[in-house]
């Protein structure tokens, strides 16, 4: 079963570079055809997992067991490292982190699902159904469906606080920003958990900062450092939005602070080296865009920087050097 996903993905892949390096029309079509079929052949799994779902809840509660359910890692991306993503001044993309994994359970048995703080409770086995679907569809990326199973989550115990957070982030991948913000201002309203609590904040931080509004998103990125003082990727995301409003003295130390926390990503140490490019500190620029480069020696953002910088330094060949990088990179 594994391996089968596995060809998919590297099937869509391949399909993928192909594409990228330009094709004729009939050739084209030949890889739309075979995408189609991709999708097709997921769509089928997707119904097979649901089958598979139903007849395990029947066989639970026929049989009076219960099966620990493991929160899937992309979800647990989202609420451990919720901080602008990898691109957060200019053409944002997502980031490609490696986490140590993490097992978080939903506790059927105590009608309990369970964070650290342990404090989110639901009391109906459909509803827990709902949101394993819900959870499964998100890491599955399909989102409108997980949207409709948290939203049958919230409507059938509003006061799952969770649900709620869940629903906003869903409706946030989706782009839903306004929906998203009432449920992430719920959550920020009415929930007793710190964590959680400044979750939401950052959550709404990040929306704001997509729609470009940055001193409404750090007032928010504020806000989520205030509620837990131990939320110290909120730095991170106070650097981008203070770069943003060209507060770039400012911006160089919360970024600062943050590599304090973080001196191991590669992306702090990236956006101190442009800063410090950008406030004439040409010392410190070379530290830290060193420092990013021995930490992701392929990333084409840091080798641009280098070569910029070492072009302003006035060390041409060097300069031409790290370009060379960045253009086989791209190739």
């Amino acid at each position: 079963m594994q391996n089968s996903f596995e060809n998919v993905f590297k099937t869509l892949e391949s399909i993928s570079k192909e594409l990228h390096q330009g094709v004729s029309g009939s050739r084209k079509q030949q890889l739309i055809d075979s995408l189609l079929t991709l999708r097709n052949y997921m769509d089928q799994c997707v119904q097979y997992w649901l089958k598979f779902e139903e007849q395990i809840n029947k066989l639970q509660q026929l049989f009076n067991f219960t099966l620990p359910d493991a929160l899937p890692q992309e979800f647990l991306n989202i609420i451990e490292d919720d901080k602008i993503e990898k691109e957060p001044f200019e053409n944002r993309k997502p980031a490609a982190k490696t986490k140590e994994k993490k097992t978080k359970y939903v506790d059927k048995e105590n009608s309990l699902f369970s964070l650290e703080s342990k404090l989110f409770f639901l009391n109906e086995e459909q509803t827990i159904s709902s949101f394993r679907r819900g959870l499964g569809f998100w890491e599955l990326t399909v989102l409108e469906e997980a949207i409709s199973e948290f939203e049958k989550v919230v409507k059938s115990e509003p006061d799952f606080i969770f649900g709620h957070f869940c629903l906003g982030l869903a409706y946030c991948q989706r782009k839903w920003y306004d929906k998203s913000l009432a449920e992430l201002r719920l959550v920020k309203a009415l929930c007793k958990d710190r964590g959680l609590k400044a979750l939401a904040s950052n959550a709404i931080g990040n929306i704001y900062a997509e729609q470009k509004d940055y001193l409404q998103a750090l007032e928010e990125f504020k806000s989520a450092l205030e509620i837990d003082p131990s939320f110290k990727m909120a730095w991170f995301n106070i650097g981008a939005t203070l770069y943003n409003l060209r507060y770039y003295q400012d911006a160089i130390e919360a970024f600062k602070k943050a590599y304090n926390y973080f001196p191991n990503d590669w992306e702090i140490s990236y956006y101190l080296g442009k800063l410090y490019i950008i406030t004439g500190d040409f010392d410190n620029a070379i530290f830290y865009l060193n420092k990013s480069k021995e930490i992701n020696p392929s990333s084409s953002l840091t080798l641009f920087e280098l070569g910029f910088l070492h072009e302003l330094l006035g060390n041409e060949k060097l300069a031409q050097e790290y370009y060379q990088l960045v253009k086989k990179q791209a190739n």
